[in-house]
């Protein structure tokens, strides 16, 4: 089947669909739509290359995508698309919640909802004590740097410390001791500086190595992972500094 009747779309107006791998019967891919939206990925050229590897790899092993609507009838008012993307966002976030990099969706979803998380990590988030400037030691010389973009609860230790350590556009012969990470105006990580590096050169140490050559002006740094027991690490961990990082510059200096 590759297409609804005229009668069909009629009576389903906008609707939330699942692509399905059949070999594993695996989610791939949620999306919303109207018409023959959910038969047109198989024709599309370009644009999500790793939904269409997918789709071409069901196709090479001769199955079929099986296509699923999970939601239809939305109704056919000025909200209704909106209420689609709505839902759409939200399971996508459960399914990547379940399953991190299962989905072949580039984006999660049309609007900035948050990402789900474990009530655990809403309280982190939300509950965080704040930190204020007079909470702040200057001799510390804590930089922080803001990871919104590679951050998510599901990152590896080292993922996270990579996310943290680079590359950021810092002052020349930056003489800060240590190095936070900010999540959504939270510290989620803080770690001692060792050395600075110029992300224009490729070195051992060197982090999110696919990035290299995108860089220029930027630095890297080495670091050292502080116990939980340590000061500086329990005066700064999970604590929120949202007021403190009023600027745009993703890279702010508490010294």
């Amino acid at each position: 089947m590759n297409r609804f009747s005229d009668m069909t779309i009629q009576k389903l107006g906008y609707y939330l669909y699942a692509l399905i791998d059949p070999r594993d019967n695996s989610v791939f891919y949620i999306g919303k739509g109207y018409g023959n939206r959910v038969f047109e990925h198989e024709q599309e050229k370009g644009g999500n290359e790793k939904k269409h590897k997918r789709i071409n790899e069901i196709i090479a092993a001769e199955c079929e995508v099986k296509k699923v609507i999970i939601l239809h009838g939305i109704s056919d008012d000025n909200d209704s698309e909106k209420i689609a993307y709505t839902t759409e966002a939200a399971l996508i976030n459960m399914l990547d919640y379940l399953h991190p990099n299962e989905l072949t969706n580039s984006v999660s979803g049309h609007h900035a909802f948050e990402g789900a998380m474990s009530v655990e990590q809403i309280e982190r988030i939300y509950g965080a004590e704040i930190l204020n400037s007079n909470d702040i030691k200057k001799e510390d010389k804590v930089l922080t740097v803001k990871i919104n973009a590679l951050f998510d609860y599901s990152i590896s230790e080292e993922k996270l410390m990579d996310a943290v350590r680079g590359h950021w556009k810092v002052k020349k012969n930056c003489d800060a001791n240590y190095i936070a990470g900010v999540y959504k105006g939270v510290i989620v990580a803080i770690y001692k500086i060792n050395k600075w590096y110029s992300s224009e050169v490729m070195s051992e140490f060197y982090c999110r190595k696919e990035e290299f050559g995108n860089n220029k002006g930027r630095c890297y740094c080495t670091c050292t992972v502080l116990e939980s027991d340590d000061p500086v690490y329990k005066r700064y961990i999970d604590k929120n500094i949202s007021s403190i990082l009023k600027q745009q510059n993703p890279v702010k200096y508490l010294y």
